[in-house]
């Protein structure tokens, strides 16, 4: 996944202010956000950082606590605080889980002057620009110079690539690894999902 001094550098703690610090963090399950954001972000700049839960419909899972990873409510739970709070709605393209953004709290963490993170499907950054300007960080759990020398190693010795091929291979490979990551963790979590769904949430998280 991201280094933590790469995704500082493209937070740009520095040097931005107010609205443009709000940044959605997102990637395929499994990869490795809440070690980034939690271990890494929060942990060592958590004075800088501020990190917004978002409200979902999605089961819970083992070992997740209400208000930590997430908020979790129905659907019927969801529409009642749109309509009266005015949440921003988003629905999952799979699965059909729904995920609820809380304006108020976004913006109370501009007014504190904190760079603003959140965790979500990366299909839900069309929503949010809507609101306020914001920018994608998609985590994989393969750094890009590993990638790099995967693409080296197993091409042809006379074999040139085009920028295409280049990026279907690169493409080919975070989805592998992406699968035997997520394969160990629903081992060691006991959960079961079919090779299809499993497939086709891959390869939507990562060609987003």
């Amino acid at each position: 996944s991201y280094g933590i001094k790469n995704v500082l550098k493209k937070l740009g703690i520095e040097n931005v202010a107010g609205t443009d610090r709000f940044f959605i963090i997102s990637g395929p399950s499994g990869v490795g956000k809440g070690t980034l954001i939690f271990d890494g972000l929060l942990k060592q700049h958590g004075d800088m950082i501020r990190r917004e839960l978002i409200y979902t419909t999605r089961d819970i899972r083992p070992g997740e606590k209400e208000g930590h990873e997430y908020y979790f409510r129905t659907e019927s739970q969801l529409q009642a605080l749109q309509s009266n709070q005015g949440f921003i709605l988003i629905k999952e393209p799979l699965g059909g889980d729904i995920h609820g953004i809380d304006p108020a709290q976004i913006e109370r963490s501009f007014e504190a002057g904190k760079i603003t993170i959140i965790e979500i499907a990366n299909n839900a950054a069309q929503e949010v620009r809507k609101r306020w300007p914001v920018r994608s960080i998609f985590v994989t759990p393969i750094s890009e110079q590993d990638i790099d020398n995967i693409i080296q190693r197993t091409k042809a010795q006379d074999e040139v690539l085009s920028p295409a091929m280049y990026a279907q291979r690169r493409t080919s490979i975070i989805k592998k690894v992406t699968k035997e990551r997520i394969y160990s963790r629903n081992r060691r979590r006991n959960i079961s999902l079919p090779e299809g769904a499993l497939n086709a949430r891959i390869d939507y998280a990562v060609e987003q």
